[in-house]
């Protein structure tokens, strides 16, 4: 099997928060890929260009602002040419409704926004991403303290739950022209959320 490069993008000093608190993802992507690290916007373009790169976890919410608005557009245009971009870790934590719901719908195309912050029991859902749907190493359920998502399209559901009377997904996994764009909403990197990170950035076998 060919060898998976992920990039780890934290322009904002997410990527200290990620490696010295999920410790655990960090050590089972590093098993399962390369990792790049970037931390300018030098680095990231430099690497977003590179062929052998297969997924991006954003760690920050620095790339949503004015100041990065040609590494916002590279991740874009990755993700529409066959690339993986997830969203997760300190880029829940930090980044405020209004401006997740404004960075997905004017750089994405995407109407998610911010909805409940609570935690939850949230149920693998079945009409999820068909890319996801072979994968054994997804857990059926499982309780996270997590921000969810409104505004999303029902197959972009990955785990969800019932919360102030409506369906509200904590991971949400979507097609983007040739590629994908996923968010994880769980704050406090849950042992099952690390399963959930591998899968949604195609480092998961369908065996696992």
């Amino acid at each position: 099997m060919d060898e998976k490069t992920i990039l780890i993008l934290s322009l904002g000093g997410g990527l200290n928060i990620l490696e010295q608190l999920h410790v655990s993802l960090i050590a089972e992507l590093s098993q399962r890929a390369t990792l790049r690290r970037a931390t300018t916007a030098e680095t990231a373009l430099t690497t977003l260009a590179t062929p052998s790169l297969t997924s991006v976890l954003v760690a920050d919410p620095a790339v949503t602002g004015s100041r990065f608005k040609n590494v916002s557009a590279a991740l874009v245009r990755f993700a529409r040419e066959g690339g993986r971009v997830i969203f997760a870790s300190e880029f829940v934590t930090s980044i405020t409704p209004p401006d997740f719901k404004e960075y997905f719908r004017s750089e994405w195309g995407l109407d998610w926004e911010m909805g409940g912050y609570s935690r939850e029991v949230h149920s693998l859902q079945e009409t999820r991403s068909e890319r996801l749907k072979a994968l054994n190493s997804l857990p059926p359920e499982y309780s996270m303290k997590a921000a969810m998502v409104k505004g999303y399209k029902a197959g972009d559901a990955v785990y969800a739950t019932t919360y102030m009377g409506i369906t509200q997904p904590a991971v949400v996994f979507t097609k983007l022209g040739e590629g994908y764009v996923g968010f994880n909403g769980d704050v406090n990197m849950e042992v099952e959320s690390v399963l959930v990170n591998l899968a949604l950035l195609n480092v998961s076998q369908a065996s696992d």
